[in-house]
């Protein structure tokens, strides 16, 4: 039966779309292609490097990008930081 508390559902909601997002990250980082996989995006986010442009336009379009490979990031580190760190060890190793 559903709590009449809209807080509580609230949590309970939060929680399982969590749960789900670390099973995901889990699925995707548990294999070396996966974690190949988010390498390559993350550096085509630009999180390793400046995203320094004179051009504004073209600036705060970089930022946004990057924002969105932070984001993905911190989920990396948060749910699967064991494999997050070994996805660093095998890029930088080549």
């Amino acid at each position: 039966m559903m709590s009449d508390n809209p807080f509580e559902n609230e949590s309970k909601k939060k929680e399982s779309k969590v749960n789900h997002d670390a099973l995901a990250v889990r699925n995707i980082m548990i294999n070396e292609n996966g974690r190949a996989y988010m390498w390559k995006h993350l550096q085509s986010c630009g999180i390793f490097e400046s995203i320094f442009n004179p051009d504004p336009i073209q600036h705060a379009y970089n930022a946004g990008v990057r924002e969105a490979g932070l984001r993905i990031k911190r989920d990396l580190e948060l749910y699967e930081s064991d494999y997050y760190i070994k996805m660093i060890k095998e890029n930088i190793d080549e």
